[in-house]
Formats: structure tokens, sequence, C-alpha cells
């Protein structure tokens, strides 16, 4: 199955994190960014579960549903307080774009997460981040002070995909 670099980044922090406290649940977060499957979550299963960690398929979640960052938190979120997960224990392993926003919008639920970079787990260079990428960032950002969960992203995205 085919993985992006990014995903492919996250999920290999993830496991690495796993390996560090193999009582954890792994959480992999992501909708379908094309009509067929696999979802961004369903690729960095797969990617965990075929490599050569040794995750068991039921130490992983999958949220299939968010189609960007602040549905991926609110799905998260959902999943941490139905499994009655301990917020305090909650790693946020993102790409450097999105870990600030991403870790905002947990706060907004009232869960403090501890930040994590991929690159930064794994001990690599930090991905080049481009000015559109930047210039994206800041406008979301300054969104997310009136929006503190992101609900007009969504709305945005969600309706942007139908049309």
């Amino acid at each position: 199955m085919w993985i992006g670099h990014q995903t492919r980044l996250r999920a290999e922090a993830a496991a690495m994190l796993w390996k560090k406290h193999p009582q954890a649940l792994i959480i992999c977060s992501g909708g379908r960014s094309a009509p067929q499957p696999p979802s961004e979550a369903e690729a960095m299963e797969d990617f965990i579960t075929h490599a050569a960690w040794n995750i068991p398929h039921e130490c992983i979640i999958t949220e299939n549903e968010s189609i960007e960052t602040a549905e991926n938190v609110r799905n998260v979120v959902s999943i941490v307080r139905t499994k009655e997960i301990s917020p305090s224990t909650v790693i946020l392993v993102a790409g450097r774009r999105h870990i600030r926003r991403a870790g905002q919008y947990f706060k907004a639920y009232g869960i403090h997460v501890q930040e994590q970079t991929a690159c930064h787990v794994l001990g690599i260079s930090p991905e080049k981040v481009t000015l559109r990428d930047q210039m994206h960032e800041i406008i979301l950002s300054l969104l997310q002070i009136i929006d503190t969960k992101g609900c007009i992203p969504t709305w945005i995205k969600r309706r942007g995909k139908k049309v």
C-alpha cells in the first residue's frame, strides 16, 4: 500500500514512541484525500503493522473521517474521551506545519498534549516549509483566534469536496 512521505514520518514516529511505551495506544487519524481507499489513517496503520516494529493491531485505533487538522483533533478528542484515555498522557505527533495549530485545538477541548514533531522524534532534520505553507498556517492561526475549535475550516473544506 502506498503511503505519503509525511504520513510515513508520522507513522514511524508513532511506532518509535510506542516502543518506548508499549502499554500505549496509537491513534492514526486522517480521512481519504481521494475517493478510493485507503484513508491516511489506514495507510499509517498498514505501514506500522507491516513494518518490523511488531506492534499489534489492537494497539492501533484508526479514525478515517477527518479531512483537515481541526477535524482530526475533534475526532481524536472524541476517541480519547470514549476510551477514557488520560489526557495527560496524550502525545501529539504531527508535522512542523500543523503541530502548533493542532496543539491549540486540543487546548480548546481542555486537553493539554505533549507536542512532538515527527522529525524531532525520529532525530532527523525538519522538513522544509514553503512560503505558501507559512501563509496558509498564518491565515488558519488568525482564524483560530475567533474559531478556537476549527469549525470554519472544516466546513469550508467539506463544502469544497461536495462541489
